[in-house]
């Protein structure tokens, strides 16, 4: 079966960082494993106390051997990450972060700037561990739907075409101030908790298996104790944006050096000459196709 590991990957050994893996199985995605961490993918483990996590360090081996176990000694097909990624070390903003603002920002969906830190060597140690098991960093188009691949991709800008939506979608737990401003607490929960139902409810057409209660939370829970859920919702946007490029639904916004992976569903929310110029760069047209069954 064709397969995709998804990692909202943190950009600091400090914090956690949520894993989603899918599998094609009869006619559609199907989440196999969710978790907050690396640390609870490799234990099984989902459910988590609605508390500040721990964070813990990106350990190839043992993350492959559970996807192993779970595809059936095979591994993933492409593994898709929400971190800057690229061919030579990273120091400051790319060709990769300027294309997405170009094409987002008016959707206020502009890259955060990486810097030499951040990620720094935590991205190193992910990405030198993944190619050391065969994972190969994918840059252009004629590269998409290869087996044994990396990708880079942006759930923000992913969570337009899923969401059908013209403008920054609001579902960070730590930005409901800034969204809606001078609403009350609870009311902002209640509106966070409706825009996480909403999207996992759209995830759940495209794939099956998530767990039901993920936005299921507990009235006298703080905001700032459901990280952990919005980094699953975010594994899941990175599984959902994987599966997009191995069916070849995406085009690179980059350079030869670096590449965010924009699925089809989010190219209307662009700015239409971005698009041209992402598909001049990458030297085809989206061919979208549906992954072959074995």
């Amino acid at each position: 079966m064709r397969s995709v590991l998804g990692i909202d990957a943190a950009w600091s050994d400090r914090h956690p960082s949520g894993v989603a893996l899918a599998a094609w199985i009869g006619d559609a995605w199907h989440c196999l494993r969710l978790a907050p961490s690396y640390a609870d993918f490799c234990l099984g483990r989902r459910q988590r106390a609605d508390r500040r996590q721990a964070g813990h360090v990106f350990d190839a081996d043992r993350v492959l051997h559970t996807c192993r176990e779970l595809l059936g000694g095979s591994l993933p097909d492409v593994v898709a990450v929400d971190m800057p990624l690229a061919h030579a070390p990273i120091a400051r903003r790319r060709p990769a972060d300027d294309a997405i603002a170009r094409a987002f920002g008016h959707a206020k969906c502009a890259t955060h700037s990486p810097l030499p830190d951040r990620p720094g060597i935590t991205g190193t140690r992910l990405q030198e561990g993944l190619a050391r098991c065969g994972f190969a960093l994918r840059t252009a188009v004629d590269e998409s739907g290869s087996a044994g691949s990396l990708i880079e991709v942006y759930p923000h800008v992913g969570l337009l075409g899923l969401m059908r939506a013209p403008v920054r979608v609001t579902y960070k737990a730590s930005k409901t101030n800034t969204y809606w401003r001078g609403c009350s607490l609870a009311e902002r929960r209640v509106r966070l908790i409706s825009t996480w139902q909403s999207v996992l409810a759209r995830l759940r057409r495209s794939m099956p298996g998530i767990p039901p209660d993920l936005a299921t939370i507990a009235d006298d829970v703080p905001l700032n104790c459901l990280k952990w859920r919005e980094d699953s919702i975010d594994a899941l946007l990175c599984a959902w944006m994987g599966a997009r490029w191995l069916e070849g639904a995406s085009i690179p916004y980059g350079d030869g050096a670096s590449a965010v992976w924009v699925p089809a569903d989010s190219l209307p929310y662009a700015r239409p000459q971005s698009v041209a110029g992402a598909a001049a760069a990458g030297r085809h047209s989206v061919r979208p196709r549906r992954p072959a069954v074995s």
